[in-house]
């Protein structure tokens, strides 16, 4: 599920790995090249972190991982606080997610679900398209579909804001592969967290 092998067209990324004990692969005619075996934590590790201090490279790392984490268990927490564990809420804070839900037809499973995808569409959507056309895709529809899903009252604010920094939060991934597959795995956490708590 998760990448095996880091694949990249940057020569001192590739040099980097070799020097550190890596095998890598390259291929005729490919601008590609494999690197293995690669742990979890070098998935976190950028090009330029090579050319920074350590202790800065460090930092950024962890900034990466956290966002990672959050990326992957945000959404999911939500969820099971709202359906299982509402009592952990402070009170003035249960009643603004209260008030923000009163309209909204869907549990909250479905309801973040639902968002998730719409998120999942909208950056395939923008990937797809001319990268000017792309980027602006992505900006504004972002918007003019969460405030229309607001005001529809199929989703709550709480629930986008906590969307958008998921979705965000998979964007920190230095590998395409790393953020890909945090973003899949992001709807199992969910269904399990409604389901389970």
């Amino acid at each position: 599920f998760f990448p095996q092998f880091i694949m990249t067209e940057l020569p001192d990324r590739f040099l980097y790995s070799i020097l550190n004990g890596r095998v890598g692969i390259l291929l005729d005619r490919s601008p590609v090249s494999i690197i293995g075996p690669a742990n979890f934590f070098s998935f976190f590790e950028s090009t330029e972190d090579i050319y920074l201090r350590w202790s800065l490279s460090t930092f950024i790392r962890f900034i990466r991982f956290l966002a990672m984490a959050g990326s992957l268990f945000f959404t999911a927490f939500y969820v099971a606080i709202l359906t299982y564990h509402f009592e952990l809420i402070p009170s003035k804070l249960l009643i603004v997610i209260g008030q923000s839900r009163s309209q909204v037809p869907f549990p909250p499973l479905l309801e973040a679900i639902l968002m998730e995808l719409l998120i999942e569409l909208l950056r395939e959507a923008g990937a797809r398209l001319p990268s000017k056309v792309g980027q602006t895709m992505g900006i504004v529809g972002g918007i003019v579909i969460g405030q229309a899903t607001v005001e529809a009252g199929l989703t709550s604010n709480i629930l986008i804001i906590i969307v958008a920094f998921s979705a965000l939060g998979a964007f920190l991934a230095p590998i395409y592969e790393m953020g890909t597959a945090i973003r899949i795995a992001r709807f199992p956490f969910i269904i399990l967290a409604g389901v389970w708590g």
